[in-house]
């Protein structure tokens, strides 16, 4: 009974956790959009990291986007303020998902919304 009673308190807290964020906080600007789309899954809070798990649909290399190598940079910003919240590369090849690191400090701009920007790695 008290293990049961512990896996509902923490599926309530998870659920709690999970519904505070919604997925339209984030707005995706995707310049590959050609050679890549991102299919947003879920906006969920990991130890007070925010991540947006997301699918990633390859329709043509990236090269035919204009990237000279496979390698693609993601930024971050606080919608509002333009304020550079993360940086990230990853490669293109075989990925099917990805998790972005959206706030790497969930506890400030908790409410706000996101600009997720892709673009080619220099």
């Amino acid at each position: 009974m008290k293990k049961l009673l512990g896996l509902l308190i923490l599926s309530g807290m998870t659920q709690a956790c999970e519904a505070s964020y919604n997925i339209d906080q984030v707005q995706v600007d995707n310049i590959l959009s050609q050679c890549l789309v991102v299919n947003k899954i879920l906006l969920v809070q990991k130890n007070n990291v925010l991540f947006l798990h997301a699918s990633l649909d390859i329709k043509d290399t990236i090269g035919a986007c204009g990237c000279k190598s496979a390698a693609i940079s993601y930024d971050v910003y606080e919608s509002k303020k333009k304020i550079l919240l993360s940086h990230g590369v990853f490669s293109s090849i075989n990925k099917k998902e990805f998790y972005f690191v959206i706030n790497s400090d969930a506890s400030i701009y908790k409410k706000s919304n996101y600009e997720l920007v892709l673009n080619c790695s220099s």
